[in-house]
């Protein structure tokens, strides 16, 4: 009775962490502690934890946006304000379950069938909301404010409101450029999310109990024909160029199955590189400083491109180069 209460105690604490943390806009927190719950006391503990926090989140939803008078955002915001919660807590519970019909299955497989599934579901909801004035101005209200904030802050230095005028000439096309860059994006901000959040979390959970592990990144490989989604997604990207300046919801699925594997591809080089330096004796500051250096050069132009079509580059060769020789398929 006393354990059963216990671990009632922890779901209600981690249910209401994660719910502050996602309140707080600390979107990419908020799954940290449920994963923590589900590797400490088990998957049951983390879908009754996940219930809960999603239920708190739309009753909020509703009444934060309930006195909203444009009806068009007021349905935009609504289905991203559940929309997002909903597909971010769904793929953690699914990815950290045990599936029947593919027993024994790597969390990297599980998760890239989620994002499949997330990727077909997402094909009309993003024709629908390329298409939704209110999320349009939505986004147009955002640079709107954005403007007016910037503004006040420089409006005694004619020469930066001379420029700032000049940067938001055409807030519909700034919009319009906000949306697309998100449409874009959405699945691998998904992949990020809840890839993160369990390497964090499982990472937690073994410094707080015994008997936990957590994954290595010098040991992370995606399975060898993950590869041609791969290829196939910047495939249909060059397609999708080529084919015209439009861009339709197969083009932005594109873009997303893309960037998603060009991020996982980028951690699986992360890892050769670090497994690399560690073999050859390399120091542990000095590894430090490297991966330092390399965030840093993210930030510069030029370079930053050859840090990321670089480092996933070593991924993806090592499906055919084998980096970590002694790492059995």
């Amino acid at each position: 009775m006393e354990k059963s209460r216990r671990e009632w105690m922890e779901i209600a604490a981690v249910s209401a962490v994660s719910y502050v943390l996602y309140m707080f806009n600390m979107v990419m927190l908020f799954l940290i502690p449920l994963q923590i719950l589900s590797s400490r006391k088990g998957e049951r503990s983390a879908v009754i934890a996940a219930a809960g926090i999603f239920a708190a989140i739309v009753v909020t939803s509703f009444a934060r946006l309930d006195a909203l008078g444009d009806v068009a955002v007021r349905r935009a915001l609504l289905v991203l304000e559940i929309g997002i919660p909903l597909s971010l807590l769904t793929g953690l519970v699914l990815t950290g379950r045990e599936w029947a019909f593919i027993p024994g299955a790597r969390r990297i497989v599980k998760l890239a069938l989620v994002g499949v599934g997330a990727a077909v579901v997402s094909v009309p909801v993003i024709s629908i909301i390329s298409q939704n004035e209110g999320l349009t101005r939505l986004v147009l209200m955002q640079v709107t404010a954005a403007q007016q904030m910037m503004a006040a802050k420089v409006e005694a230095d004619p020469v930066m409101v001379e420029a700032l005028a000049g940067l938001f000439s055409d807030p519909g096309q700034i919009a319009e450029d906000a949306t697309g860059v998100i449409l874009r994006g959405y699945l691998m901000i998904f992949f990020v999310l809840i890839g993160g959040g369990i390497w964090i979390g499982d990472f937690a959970a073994s410094r707080t109990a015994e008997g936990l592990s957590y994954p290595r990144l010098r040991d992370f490989r995606v399975p060898v024909r993950g590869v041609w989604i791969f290829l196939l997604g910047w495939s249909a990207v060059l397609f999708d160029r080529v084919s015209g300046p439009s861009i339709g919801p197969e083009g932005y699925l594109a873009w997303n199955v893309a960037i998603a594997s060009l991020i996982v591809y980028g951690v699986q080089g992360v890892g050769v590189v670090r497994h690399l330096l560690v073999q050859r004796g390399v120091a542990r500051w000095i590894r430090v400083v490297l991966f330092v250096i390399l965030s840093f050069a993210l930030l510069w132009p030029g370079v930053n491109l050859f840090i990321v079509i670089g480092i996933p580059g070593i991924g993806v060769t090592e499906t055919w180069v084998r980096y970590r020789s002694q790492v059995k398929e």
